[in-house]
C-alpha cells in the first residue's frame, strides 16, 4: 500500500507485481501518512498530515467518510481496535481507531455513519485545553459517492449508508 502526493492510494499485489485497486483523496487532505484496517479487509481508514482522516469501505472502494481531528497536527500513527460494549445493551461495541498526533495525544475514534471521539490519552506534558480542543466534535464530510440520508432502526437522524444497504458495515 503506497500513497501519492496527488492523493492517491494504491495496493500492489506481490505476487503478480501489478496494481489490485487505487482509491483517490483531495489533495487538500494532505499528505496521507498513515493508515489502518479491520482484519477482514473491509474498512480502511487514512490519516493525513495535516490532521484529516479519510475512512473507506474497502470492500465496494467507496470513501464513505473524512473528519478533522480536533489537534489539527499531523497523524503519525493509527491502530485499529475495538471498544467494549456497553453492559447489557445488546448491541455490537463499534470499530474503533486509535490516532497518535503530533499534539501528544493519542485518541479513539468511534467509525460508522459520523465518527467521533470517544477516548484522549494525555500525557502529563500537555495541556488540559489541548486534550479538550482533541475531544471536540469533528467536521464530518459525509461526501462519499453512494450514500444516502435518512433514519435508521436505532432512531439516529441524518445518518449515512452505502447505497442499498439497511445496516451499518462497520457493526459485526
Amino acid at each position: 500500500l503506497y500513497a501519492t502526493q496527488a492523493g492517491g492510494l494504491h495496493a500492489l499485489d506481490l505476487r503478480s507485481a501489478k496494481e489490485a485497486w487505487s482509491l483517490r483523496t483531495e489533495r487538500r487532505l494532505g499528505l496521507m501518512h498513515c493508515w489502518a484496517s479491520d482484519g477482514a479487509a473491509q474498512w480502511l481508514t487514512l490519516g493525513s498530515s495535516t490532521g484529516q482522516c479519510v475512512l473507506f469501505d474497502l470492500r465496494y472502494q467507496l470513501r464513505l467518510s473524512s473528519w478533522c481531528c480536533g489537534s489539527r497536527s499531523r497523524i503519525h500513527s493509527m491502530v485499529p481496535y475495538r471498544a467494549p460494549s456497553a453492559g447489557g445493551s445488546g448491541l455490537p461495541a463499534p470499530q474503533c481507531v486509535l490516532l497518535g498526533s503530533g499534539a501528544g495525544l493519542l485518541t479513539g475514534w468511534e467509525l460508522g455513519h459520523a465518527p467521533r471521539c470517544s477516548l484522549v490519552l494525555q500525557p502529563a506534558a500537555v495541556s488540559d485545553a489541548a486534550a479538550e480542543a482533541a475531544a471536540a466534535p469533528a467536521s464530518v464530510s459525509l461526501a462519499g459517492a453512494g450514500l444516502r440520508f435518512g433514519l435508521q432502526a436505532r432512531g439516529r437522524v441524518a445518518c449515512a449508508t452505502p447505497a442499498g444497504r439497511a445496516r451499518d458495515p462497520f457493526i459485526n
